[in-house]
């Protein structure tokens, strides 16, 4: 495999090497880049079906199967009903995806604006046990980053 960077090699080698441990920065961050998702939603008018076909367009270039592509989606829609319809504000996400090296796992952080998140609360749990099935983890917590009023982390494997 080859590493091309401005029409000139900047690094070869075996392909499962190059792709897990590369020697170069460069190619650590182009690597890295296609594992990773980076969503901004800004608001209820927000194009989820163009979602949708980011998120397969995603799968089919890291290789996650079907199962993870399913549960992301499913995630991903839990908290956009959450935070951005349910919600009389309005409120953002940013939403972060990576895919670990074997395609076997997600993790994934989404911050957002708004009130705090409680997937106890009367009005949030049935998205909040759709989350809670969906992920092998799933942590909710308040922060004050970059704007934003709330994380979530959640993990998502094949099982």
């Amino acid at each position: 495999m080859v590493f091309l960077n401005g029409g000139k090699v900047w690094e070869d080698g075996p392909a499962k090497k190059l792709l897990t441990d590369p020697e170069r920065e460069e190619t650590r961050r182009f690597i890295l880049a296609l594992r990773l998702l980076e969503l901004d939603v800004d608001s209820e008018t927000f194009d989820f079906i163009g979602l949708q076909t980011t998120l397969i367009n995603y799968a089919a270039q890291t290789g996650i199967s079907q199962t993870l592509l399913t549960k992301l989606q499913s995630v991903l829609e839990e908290l956009f009903s959450v935070v951005i319809l349910e919600s009389r504000e309005k409120n953002r996400m940013k939403i972060s995806i990576e895919c670990n090296d074997r395609s076997d796992a997600l993790s994934g952080r989404v911050l957002c604006t708004g009130q705090p998140l409680d997937m106890e609360d009367p009005e949030q749990f049935l998205s909040g046990q759709i989350i809670r099935n969906r992920a092998k983890s799933i942590t909710v917590e308040p922060v004050c980053e970059d704007g934003m009023s709330n994380r979530i982390d959640f993990e998502l494997t094949c099982e």
